[in-house]
Parts: structure tokens; C-alpha cells; sequence
């Protein structure tokens, strides 16, 4: 069987919530996520990742850093290496540092950097040697330009890409289904970002089932989402859905809450 590192994982880290993520970052004032029932649906996003066979490792809850729960957004990891991100959002600013004291022995080794823009790992797709990078109000063409000069050193090509002004992150509208295969929205299907690769187009009306994560032979993916899971499971997907109601309160989605990767 052929090993594809964009989704072939051992190793998953996460960080549980913390009861300040009521404070979290969001569009969408009008409602704050639950941290008792977030925690619970945590539990259940862990519970996938294990079932997907990968070791989870858990860092302890940040209450300095009400958005921490979203690990993806600090470092990007490639070949079990952690590259430290500069998150464009202030208050998130010293997540990357907090990830180095919490998580640092879970990583073969991490790359301290110096990025001269800011950019957020939820902007960046990584598939097999391609990595794209979404410019948008959390990264810079500083920031990719910084990263693609690092991630040369791991075999990648790094694409920058235009994400849509009415969305946060890139991946909110996009994700890989196989080392050739996004899935994504209508509307950033149509864009031609992925050129040279197969696109899945994602229902119209379920934008956040375009958000999923590929970990070996499983797909995780929102519950919220449910057109979305049928259509992939009649594409010979294995999907487990996981709930999403709180992190969605704060634009969170499936892929913002690990780190995935191989040792």
C-alpha cells in the first residue's frame, strides 16, 4: 500500500478548551459556545481521531488564549517537524510560544521562526508536494512568501491562493480527500485555485462540509454537514461525523482542533 504523507498520520495533538473560549474570536456576536458542552464534543472529535488510528496527545487548557483550542492555527507540521506560525489575529499572538512550553516533546523537532507577515494554519492545505496558502485577513503574502521558503526544504511547493472575502480561513471552504483530491465549495471550486487537482464540489447549501480531515483511511468531518457525509460515503469514503455546534460559534470547524502528522 502506497504511504501518502498529506494523510497517512500517526500522531495527532490537540488542546483541551478552556473556559474563556467565550471570549473567543468571531463574525457572529449573537451566541457564545458552551464550554461545558464544548469540552464534551472535544471529547468526541478525540474519540475520531483515536478510531482514525492515530496516537492524540493532549495539551492542558489555555486561559490566557481564549481562541488556543484551535492548535492548527500555531505551526504547521510537516515529516513530524513543527514550523512555528505568526497568527494574524494580536490576541493570538503568543500561541505559537505556548505551544513550544506545552507541546514541544510531541514534535521531532520544532523550527523557530522569524515570518515577517502574519499566517494562520488555517489558510494553509497541505496535499503530497504541493502546499497551498490562502491570503486573507490572517495571512500575508510576507507570511506565505516566508513559508514557502521553508517548506522547500521539506519537498513542497507553495501556492499562494485568493480566499473569498466572506469566509476567515481557506480550509473553512476547502480540505484534501486524497493526495490529489480537494473537496470544496461551489464558489471556491469555480475560482480554478486548485488547478491541476480533482475538485469534490461540496453541497450548496452545507458550506461548512467542505471542512473535513483525511486521517488514514477515515473522513472527520462536521455532523452539521449531513448531505455532505452521505455524498462522500457513496464515493467509498469512510466517514465518522463528530459534533461542531460550539467551535462554529466561534468559526471554529474540524480542522482547526489538531495538529496531524507522522513520527
Amino acid at each position: 500500500m502506497s504511504v501518502y504523507r498529506s494523510y497517512h498520520f500517526t500522531h495527532a495533538l490537540c488542546r483541551e478548551p478552556a473556559n474563556s473560549v467565550t471570549n473567543g474570536l468571531r463574525l457572529d456576536l449573537s451566541e457564545n459556545p458552551h464550554p461545558e458542552l464544548l469540552l464534551r464534543q472535544h471529547k468526541i472529535y478525540i474519540e475520531a481521531l483515536n478510531a482514525a488510528g492515530v496516537t492524540v496527545n493532549i495539551m492542558p487548557a489555555q486561559e490566557d488564549f481564549p481562541d488556543s483550542v484551535f492548535v492548527e492555527d500555531a505551526a504547521l507540521v510537516l515529516d513530524g517537524v513543527a514550523i512555528l506560525l505568526n497568527p494574524g489575529a494580536e490576541s493570538r499572538a503568543g500561541e505559537p510560544k505556548a505551544l513550544v512550553e506545552d507541546g514541544a516533546q510531541y514534535f521531532k523537532n520544532i523550527i523557530q521562526t522569524d515570518l515577517t507577515g502574519p499566517i494562520d494554519g488555517g489558510d494553509i492545505l497541505a496535499f503530497d508536494d504541493v502546499i497551498f496558502a490562502g491570503l486573507s485577513d490572517r495571512t500575508s503574502q510576507a507570511g506565505a512568501d516566508d513559508l514557502a521558503k521553508l517548506v522547500d526544504d521539506f519537498g513542497y511547493e507553495l501556492r499562494t491562493v485568493t480566499t473569498p472575502k466572506d469566509i476567515l480561513h481557506f480550509k473553512t471552504h476547502s480540505s484534501l480527500l486524497d493526495e490529489r483530491t480537494a473537496l470544496a465549495t461551489p464558489s471556491l471550486a469555480a475560482s480554478g485555485c486548485f488547478d491541476g487537482f480533482e475538485v469534490v464540489t461540496s453541497p450548496e447549501n452545507e458550506p461548512q462540509g467542505a471542512n473535513v480531515i483525511r486521517v488514514n483511511d477515515k473522513i472527520i468531518m462536521s455532523a452539521e454537514a449531513p448531505e455532505t457525509a452521505k455524498m462522500l460515503g457513496a464515493m467509498g469514503f469512510d466517514v465518522l461525523t463528530v459534533p461542531t455546534s460550539e467551535v462554529a460559534k466561534i468559526d471554529g470547524a474540524v480542522s482547526c482542533c489538531s495538529l496531524r502528522y507522522s513520527l
